[in-house]
Order: structure tokens, then C-alpha cells, then sequence
């Protein structure tokens, strides 16, 4: 069921799609037990993999109450952002000076595609695109360090990214 990566790297990112996909909504509450009981583990890599994700802002813990999904603002949205944007023009600096042979090409391809599909309305397919670009971007710095920090941010950002798209 749970394979190839450590079993608390796994359970960090079933929670984490649950999030991302809204089966999980800001504010509700994380039982442990019936993770355990879904995931066919027990309590000890669930509740490590519950700190990982409320060191990543996934989720909040209430003292005598227990882990709720993390609830975003405007702030957090923004702040956010602005060290993704950061992250991101470091990213494309490392990546022109490396010099990809076929980055630009590829990234001129991605963008007119991009074009293409919001002009069609298909925010789904923009949201995959874009996605891509900028993972083709941050892939071109050569840097897993600023690759790894960028993953976290796009997860933070991505249900606000997704919220946005779609309406």
C-alpha cells in the first residue's frame, strides 16, 4: 500500500493530496486513529509525519484538543507568495547562467501553450501548464537545496493557486 519512500515520507503526502484536493478542509479536525486505521500503520510514523506537516503549515495543533487543518489568510497568502517569488527569480538567475541547451525553446513552447488553454478557459490544463513551466524553470538551477525549498512553498501555495484558477 505504502512503498518506495519511508512510511512517514508517504503518510506526509497522502495527508497532504487529502489537503490539496479539499478532502481535507481548513479547519477540520485530524483523527488520528482513523488514519492509522485507513493506512494500515500505527500511531508512531502518523503522528511523526502530523509534526512534519504542522512545521510546514499544513497543520495547527490545539493543546488538549488535537491537530486541525490549518486555516490560510490573505496574509499568509501573501507572505507566502513573496518568498516564492524570491525563491523562484534565484531559480531563473542559477538557470540562465547555466545555460540549459533547449531551456528556452522549451519554456517558449510551454508558454505558448499556456496562452492557448486560457484563452479556451481550461483552467484545470492551465493549472497543470503552469505547474510545469515553473517546475522546468526551477529544475534548470542546478541547485536541490532551492529546488527541495521551492517544493514546500508550491505546496503551501497551491491550494491558493488552485482557489484562484477556478473561479
Amino acid at each position: 500500500m505504502l512503498e518506495h519512500k519511508s512510511l512517514v515520507d508517504s503518510i506526509v503526502e497522502r495527508i497532504e493530496e487529502k489537503i490539496l484536493n479539499a478532502n481535507l478542509q481548513p479547519g477540520d479536525w485530524i483523527r488520528e486513529q482513523s488514519l492509522c486505521e485507513e493506512l494500515g500503520v500505527s500511531r508512531s510514523p502518523v503522528r511523526e509525519a502530523l509534526i512534519i506537516l504542522e512545521n510546514q503549515g499544513f497543520l495547527v495543533k490545539e493543546a488538549r484538543k488535537g491537530v486541525r487543518v490549518a486555516k490560510t489568510t490573505y496574509k499568509e497568502a501573501v507572505d507566502a507568495y513573496t518568498i516564492r517569488a524570491n525563491l523562484e527569480s534565484l531559480a531563473t538567475f542559477l538557470a540562465v547562467k547555466n545555460g540549459k541547451p533547449g531551456l528556452a525553446a522549451e519554456l517558449k513552447a510551454l508558454n505558448q501553450r499556456l496562452k492557448k488553454v486560457c484563452a479556451d478557459g481550461n483552467g484545470k490544463e492551465y493549472y497543470r501548464l503552469n505547474t510545469r513551466f515553473h517546475q522546468t524553470m526551477v529544475g534548470a538551477c542546478d541547485n536541490e537545496r532551492l529546488i527541495r525549498m521551492l517544493g514546500i512553498f508550491n505546496k503551501q501555495t497551491a491550494r491558493y493557486r488552485k482557489e484562484v484558477l477556478y473561479q
